[in-house]
């Protein structure tokens, strides 16, 4: 074999991984391992998620019910434009006791767990005993429910957390 055909074997080569590598690997999704976040403030009805990345991009997470249906999405507490390499997106008006999937898009890229969203539980309502009235009365979503008779379970300032009694 001449000194060109070897040449020309090693260009059709190159040429035809990188093809390979273009056409193999999705386009708009991460290729690489997942991008390493961080899931706080888990509450019964919000959670946060956080992570760096190495230069200043916009950053914000879709989120839903299903893997399949994402149709909410939470930006960066410091708003929807702010470029930055520390991302801080707090998910919050969840149901308690719900499984929760999302997405992290960072600089345009979407970052899951090898195609499938990231999952979430959330935390279980609060519930606690009215000693008076031999009575359980609790908090869901964010909001304390009793009876007209007994608002004053609502207005205690008994409450530590996330969760605040509402006053209705």
């Amino acid at each position: 074999m001449s000194f060109t055909g070897v040449k020309r074997r090693r260009l059709t080569m190159a040429i035809v991984l990188t093809l390979a590598l273009v056409l193999v690997l999705p386009h708009g999704q991460a290729s690489a391992a997942d991008i390493t976040h961080q899931v706080t403030n888990l509450g019964a009805n919000s959670f946060t998620v956080t992570w760096v990345t190495d230069t200043a991009e916009t950053g914000y997470v879709n989120y839903g019910t299903s893997p399949s249906n994402l149709d909410n999405t939470a930006y960066d507490e410091r708003g929807q434009a702010i470029e930055d390499d520390t991302h801080h997106v707090p998910i919050s008006g969840l149901a308690a006791g719900a499984t929760y999937y999302y997405e992290i898009i960072s600089g345009g890229v979407t970052y899951n767990d090898s195609g499938t969203p990231y999952q979430i539980t959330t935390g279980p309502g609060l519930a606690f005993k009215d000693a008076r009235h031999d009575k359980w009365q609790g908090i869901q979503n964010g909001r304390c429910h009793r009876s007209r008779r007994h608002h004053h379970l609502c207005q205690n300032r008994h409450f530590s957390g996330a969760v605040q009694p509402s006053r209705q």
